[in-house]
């Protein structure tokens, strides 16, 4: 199990977690709710990157990748790392050869706010 543990990606899901993603599928309201605040949380960040000259690429998904060498002049380890230390966890790229993005995960709204605020942080560190 620890040699497991060793080669394991991050953010992977376990059996539990799929279990538990096939059960919440089979409740159309929550299916329903959740693809709307996935839709308004796409939108804020759509329109806040814009706003603030962010570069990002669009995406239709429940996450937005943000191009963070154009965008703040750091790679996104950096940027991470940075975020890090004020809570925040978004998702470095470098493993998938994308060494100047960041995966933003759509939370909810406040959390989404939050995220927004540390991250534009970077625009002046």
């Amino acid at each position: 199990l620890s040699t497991l543990e060793k080669v394991r990606q991050p953010f992977n899901v376990n059996s539990l977690a799929v279990i538990a993603a096939t059960n919440a599928l089979k409740d159309q309201e929550f299916v329903k709710n959740s693809k709307e605040i996935n839709t308004q949380g796409r939108l804020f960040w759509e329109k806040n990157f814009v706003n603030h000259g962010i570069t990002f690429w669009k995406t239709q998904g429940n996450f937005v990748l943000v191009n963070t060498q154009k965008s703040f002049g750091k790679s996104g380890a950096e940027v991470y790392l940075e975020c890090l230390k004020h809570g925040i966890i978004f998702r470095p790229l470098a493993n998938y050869g994308l060494n100047h993005a960041l995966r933003i995960s759509i939370g909810l709204p406040e959390e989404n706010q939050v995220a927004l605020k540390v991250l534009m942080s970077q625009k002046d560190g």
